[in-house]
Protein backbone atom coordinates (compact mmCIF):
# COMPACT_ATOMS: atom_id res chain seq x y z
CA UNK A 1 0.00 0.00 0.00
CA UNK A 2 3.04 2.34 0.49
CA UNK A 3 3.16 3.02 -3.69
CA UNK A 4 -0.45 3.31 -3.50
CA UNK A 5 -0.94 5.80 -1.64
CA UNK A 6 2.16 8.14 -1.99
CA UNK A 7 1.98 7.71 -6.28
CA UNK A 8 -1.56 8.64 -6.16
CA UNK A 9 -1.15 11.76 -3.62
CA UNK A 10 1.82 12.84 -6.13
CA UNK A 11 -0.19 12.29 -9.09
CA UNK A 12 -3.32 14.30 -7.54
CA UNK A 13 -1.09 17.02 -6.70
CA UNK A 14 0.14 16.95 -10.11
CA UNK A 15 -3.08 17.15 -11.89
CA UNK A 16 -4.30 19.57 -9.13
CA UNK A 17 -1.95 22.16 -10.16
CA UNK A 18 -0.98 21.42 -13.52
CA UNK A 19 -2.18 23.42 -16.73
CA UNK A 20 -5.82 21.32 -18.51
CA UNK A 21 -3.81 18.22 -20.35
CA UNK A 22 -5.63 16.73 -22.99
CA UNK A 23 -7.48 13.79 -22.37
CA UNK A 24 -4.74 11.49 -24.76
CA UNK A 25 -1.54 13.05 -21.88
CA UNK A 26 -4.29 12.28 -19.04
CA UNK A 27 -5.08 8.45 -20.18
CA UNK A 28 -0.90 7.47 -20.75
CA UNK A 29 -0.13 9.43 -17.25
CA UNK A 30 -2.77 7.02 -15.57
CA UNK A 31 -1.72 4.00 -17.47
CA UNK A 32 1.67 4.88 -16.12
CA UNK A 33 0.53 5.21 -12.36
CA UNK A 34 -1.03 1.90 -12.48
CA UNK A 35 2.09 0.18 -14.11
CA UNK A 36 3.99 1.38 -11.43
CA UNK A 37 1.54 0.41 -8.74
CA UNK A 38 1.71 -3.38 -10.35
CA UNK A 39 5.15 -3.31 -10.10
CA UNK A 40 6.10 -1.63 -7.08
CA UNK A 41 3.42 -2.91 -4.84
CA UNK A 42 2.73 -6.02 -3.21
CA UNK A 43 -0.26 -8.47 -4.62
CA UNK A 44 -0.24 -11.82 -5.53
CA UNK A 45 -3.52 -13.06 -6.70
CA UNK A 46 -5.49 -11.52 -9.32
CA UNK A 47 -8.40 -10.56 -6.38
CA UNK A 48 -5.45 -8.32 -4.74
CA UNK A 49 -4.64 -6.23 -7.88
CA UNK A 50 -8.04 -5.72 -8.55
CA UNK A 51 -9.05 -4.55 -5.08
CA UNK A 52 -5.82 -2.11 -5.34
CA UNK A 53 -6.65 -0.86 -8.25
CA UNK A 54 -10.18 -0.28 -7.35
CA UNK A 55 -9.01 1.56 -3.94
CA UNK A 56 -6.90 3.61 -6.17
CA UNK A 57 -9.79 4.20 -8.77
CA UNK A 58 -12.57 5.09 -5.94
CA UNK A 59 -9.38 7.73 -4.27
CA UNK A 60 -8.94 9.29 -7.93
CA UNK A 61 -12.34 9.63 -8.47
CA UNK A 62 -12.77 11.47 -4.93
CA UNK A 63 -10.02 13.70 -5.16
CA UNK A 64 -10.22 14.25 -9.08
CA UNK A 65 -14.04 14.31 -9.92
CA UNK A 66 -13.58 16.46 -12.92
CA UNK A 67 -11.54 13.88 -15.08
CA UNK A 68 -13.64 11.34 -15.73
CA UNK A 69 -10.76 10.47 -18.46
CA UNK A 70 -8.52 9.27 -15.32
CA UNK A 71 -11.66 6.78 -13.94
CA UNK A 72 -12.73 5.67 -17.25
CA UNK A 73 -8.39 4.73 -17.68
CA UNK A 74 -8.38 2.31 -14.61
CA UNK A 75 -12.02 1.07 -15.40
CA UNK A 76 -10.42 -0.46 -18.46
CA UNK A 77 -7.37 -1.32 -17.09
CA UNK A 78 -9.73 -3.15 -15.01
CA UNK A 79 -11.63 -5.02 -17.20
CA UNK A 80 -8.44 -6.21 -19.14
CA UNK A 81 -6.86 -7.36 -15.67
CA UNK A 82 -10.27 -9.59 -15.62
CA UNK A 83 -10.22 -10.77 -18.89
CA UNK A 84 -6.28 -11.68 -18.75
CA UNK A 85 -7.48 -13.62 -15.36
CA UNK A 86 -9.96 -15.37 -17.09
CA UNK A 87 -8.22 -16.25 -20.11
CA UNK A 88 -5.73 -17.63 -17.79
CA UNK A 89 -8.08 -19.60 -15.84
CA UNK A 90 -9.58 -21.27 -19.21
CA UNK A 91 -5.66 -22.52 -19.99
CA UNK A 92 -5.30 -24.45 -17.21
CA UNK A 93 -7.73 -26.84 -17.92
CA UNK A 94 -10.58 -26.45 -15.29
CA UNK A 95 -7.94 -25.82 -12.56
CA UNK A 96 -8.26 -22.56 -10.77
CA UNK A 97 -5.01 -19.84 -11.58
CA UNK A 98 -5.29 -17.00 -9.08
CA UNK A 99 -2.14 -15.37 -10.29
CA UNK A 100 -0.99 -13.06 -12.61
CA UNK A 101 2.87 -13.21 -12.35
Amino acid sequence: MVVLSGELDKFVMKQTFQQQASSYNLAVETSNLVKTMVEEDDWSTARELIDKLRLAGRKLGEDLPHLNVITNTIKRILKLVREEYMSASKVEDGESQESLH
